[in-house]
């Protein structure tokens, strides 16, 4: 099977309940992943006391490459996620038509996303560095 070092886009599957939401996000530079790098460790104390800045910097870069939102059932197959439309008094579905729809997905999802895209980061560069 080939692997591909360059997607376009990757998918981060958050466990909520039996249910994963699916956050997509598109392919980010290296210029984007180290200017994030950067924020995220600026001026951080050496003992991490305050982990606002950290993860604040973690939200920010996953808003600016985050492009959909979906869900899979328990079963594996696609579902969708809806939110709470104060205004209408009912559930919605979630997706990036909906106004600032960002906004309405839980933040510690975005953090444990921004984790994994490290993660996929750092993979990729030790491959790199293996070849």
């Amino acid at each position: 099977m080939p692997i591909n070092i360059s997607p376009r886009f990757h998918r981060v599957k958050i466990a909520h309940g039996d249910c994963h939401v699916v956050l997509e996000f598109r392919q980010f530079t290296a210029e984007e992943f180290s200017a994030y790098m950067r924020e995220r460790y600026l001026n951080l104390p050496d003992d991490h006391s305050n982990e606002e800045q950290y993860h604040l910097a973690t939200i920010n870069f996953v808003d600016r490459l985050l492009m959909n939102i979906s869900a899979v059932d328990p079963e594996g197959k696609p579902d969708i996620v809806t939110y709470y439309d104060v205004h209408a008094n009912e559930d919605r579905e979630l997706n990036p038509a909906v106004e600032n729809w960002k906004d309405h997905i839980n933040p510690l999802w975005k953090i444990s996303a921004g984790f994994e895209l490290t993660r996929i980061q750092s993979e990729m560069e030790n491959s790199y560095l293996k070849n």
